[in-house]
């Protein structure tokens, strides 16, 4: 919600609270590359079967599919947390690299 409603600020929160958490930041985007591919998966074919997500959010899915330009804003967001996944897959320290490019990602949304 945070990406598509274009709040940087609430995205540099939800990733210090994982960071201050202890969670490594590259699980995170592993996790988060999955729930955006599912929630892709719902918008193509509107099927809670094909996806992970557990199904008494299908409501939830379902408004977010109606959202207009949802599935290109979808396509894109997996696309830019592919170039984030790349970008850190090195980096020893990948918070910094994560904010500027999740605070790009949500200026281009």
């Amino acid at each position: 919600g945070a990406l598509l409603n274009q709040e940087e600020g609430e995205v540099l929160k939800i990733i210090e609270t994982y960071y201050n958490a202890g969670s490594d930041l590259k699980v995170f985007l592993d996790s988060y590359l999955e729930f955006c591919l599912d929630l892709t998966k719902y918008c193509l074919f509107h099927d809670m079967q094909m996806i992970k997500i557990p199904s008494s959010l299908a409501p939830r899915c379902e408004g977010y599919s109606q959202v207009p330009g949802v599935l290109e804003f979808s396509n894109n967001l997996v696309d830019n947390i592919l170039k984030i996944k790349m970008a850190v897959k090195y980096d020893l320290n990948p918070r910094s690299t994560i904010e500027a490019m999740l605070i790009r990602a949500c200026r281009e949304c």
